[in-house]
């Protein structure tokens, strides 16, 4: 199902940590598109967009860059498809609907994922978007898209959302040689809200050894100073869909000597399914003829100039044309591809240019012209040689 959508989508497995650390560069079909990655190598802006953004980290290392469990972070990012056990005992955001099964294993959808490229003209200036804090800062990105000018939406739309800040009982200080759990209550509102938003910093105090708390089952770790890819999350943040009347969080507290301080919690709701329609205006369809290599090309019906946004990260490498015109790349949502797009249908390319590219195959053409040199100097002088000997 996924590999037939004419859109740009994403598609995630979701299970076990241990299952979801083995699934970091797993694909189950070429056409899969995934929102994690375990390398060496990385993206600086992008790097630096999950610190702010303030993604759950719940490997030790800084460089597996895991698709997280957050349900604002998988609808940015289009994550459309989980795919996910349906034995498994974790709970997936109620956005997600089963949509086909095989064997043990079952595909959810969730329609309210943004397209991985499409255009609109709600957005906010960048300026706007550094001053918010958590968890404005990461549901006003699936309200409006960040530009470096302009924008004006957060000012427009100011106070919109609804979010109850609650009080819930966490121990300040933990000092323990194995886990802990406890329930922690959910004070009760007129309307119960879907989703928790829960964030505090933490101290190592005993720094050699590493920290983790679970929070419905999401985890966020602090690595040991010691550790040489030492991951530096002392914010630990969590957006927890929560079941029916449901009362309590059940939170576990790892092994070791740590404090926990500056604790702040909320209870609201995600965008509505309008207000999706409303930033997500014009999606790109992908010609999956003309998709393929270092090339992501498709149509795109443009209701209003605006932005062409997307959730590939920035990288000055990346060339986008429109009908066939290269245009200026800029940096949206902070850290991704885009450009500006004026109204009407188009024809959209992008294409990524491999650095050293060039330089690479002068080098190659230059080997090669050498070793025929060589090998023909070779046999002339093999020929003399005989010749000489023969004489």
């Amino acid at each position: 199902a996924a590999a037939r959508e004419k859109g740009f989508y994403r598609t995630a497995q979701f299970g076990t940590e241990d299952e979801n650390a083995a699934n970091l560069n797993r694909i189950w079909d070429m056409r899969q598109y995934v929102p994690s990655i375990y390398s060496s190598l990385y993206n600086d802006e992008y790097q630096r967009f999950r610190r702010a953004f303030k993604v759950q980290e719940p490997y030790r290392n800084f460089l597996m860059q895991s698709g997280s469990e957050n349900p604002i972070y998988r609808r940015f990012m289009g994550v459309k498809y989980l795919i996910a056990n349906r034995s498994s005992k974790k709970e997936m955001s109620q956005e997600y609907v089963l949509k086909d099964t095989e064997k043990d294993w079952g595909l959810y959808k969730n329609s309210l994922a943004s397209p991985a490229a499409y255009a609109t003209d709600k957005l906010m200036s960048k300026e706007e978007y550094e001053v918010l804090g958590f968890p404005e800062n990461q549901l006003s990105l699936l309200e409006a898209a960040v530009v470096e000018e302009g924008g004006g939406y957060a000012q427009k739309n100011s106070g919109s959302r609804e979010l109850i800040p609650v009080q819930i009982s966490l121990p300040k200080e933990i000092d323990s040689q194995k886990t802990e759990t406890i329930r922690a209550d959910i004070p009760q509102t007129e309307k119960q809200p879907g989703f928790l938003f829960l964030r505090f910093e933490v101290e190592n105090l005993k720094p050699s050894k590493d920290v983790a708390v679970w929070v419905e089952g999401q985890r966020n770790k602090l690595t040991s100073r010691k550790h040489f890819y030492y991951n530096g999350n002392r914010d630990f943040t969590y957006v927890v869909p929560l079941q029916k009347d449901q009362s309590s969080l059940k939170m576990v507290f790892g092994e070791g000597h740590y404090r926990i301080f500056d604790m702040q919690c909320f209870l609201g709701e995600l965008p509505t399914r309008r207000e999706a329609e409303t930033l997500y205006q014009s999606e790109l369809l992908i010609d999956k003829g003309k998709t393929k290599g270092n090339v992501i090309a498709g149509d795109i019906d443009v209701k209003n100039n605006g932005y062409f946004i997307t959730t590939i990260p920035y990288d000055e490498n990346f060339e986008i044309s429109v009908d066939g015109k290269s245009v200026k790349v800029q940096k949206v949502n902070t850290a991704f591809l885009g450009c500006k797009i004026e109204k009407g249908k188009h024809e959209v390319e992008i294409v990524f240019h491999a650095p050293g590219m060039a330089a690479g195959k002068i080098m190659s053409i230059l080997g090669i012209l050498m070793f025929v040199c060589v090998s023909f100097g070779a046999e002339v002088l093999l020929y003399w040689r005989n010749i000489t000997c023969k004489t």
